[in-house]
């Protein structure tokens, strides 16, 4: 195994709580992770720290560097659409969500959130993914009776209009 030269750590984090699941958004500025910060697992988004530009905001106009709660009632296994516009989590009582995020001069927003489909699947380990696109979902979901032990989710969003 050979190390990378000139390699460097950077602490993000530095609290109470533990974290888990932590992503970088795909265009790089955002690290969406799940932590136990409040005693329930929630999904937080912060700046990266590797972004120059540490003037982020908060949509409220307040300066960061900061978080945002993404989850209302608990969540893990945060994934990113290819476009960083949507995050997906697992909420804790195993409802998959979409919750529409941007950002822009004026800081970081958090805005609709939609329940896409169930799930019963491991928390311990990551499950799931996502294609970049945000229409097709693959899960390992627990064996067990009634339980099918993948799902592909495709269409959800045509299905959300019926």
């Amino acid at each position: 195994m050979s190390m990378i030269e000139n390699a460097q750590q950077i602490r993000f984090f530095d609290g109470p709580g533990m974290i888990w699941s932590a992503r970088f958004s795909p265009d790089g500025r955002w690290i969406a992770y799940s932590s136990s910060i409040g005693g329930t697992l929630q999904i937080f988004v912060i700046p990266s720290p590797t972004v120059t530009d540490s003037s982020e905001k908060h949509s409220d106009g307040n300066s960061s560097p900061g978080r945002w709660q993404i989850s209302t009632v608990g969540g893990s296994h945060p994934l990113w659409r290819g476009d960083s516009r949507e995050l997906y989590y697992i909420r804790n009582d195993g409802t998959a969500m979409a919750v529409e995020v941007s950002s822009d001069k004026n800081g970081f927003h958090v805005g609709h959130e939609t329940e896409l489909f169930s799930v019963v699947m491991r928390t311990d380990v990551e499950c799931w993914a996502v294609s970049s696109d945000g229409q097709k979902f693959v899960v390992v979901s627990l064996a067990g009776i009634n339980f099918a032990p993948l799902v592909v989710v495709q269409n959800w969003s045509e299905e959300l209009k019926k």
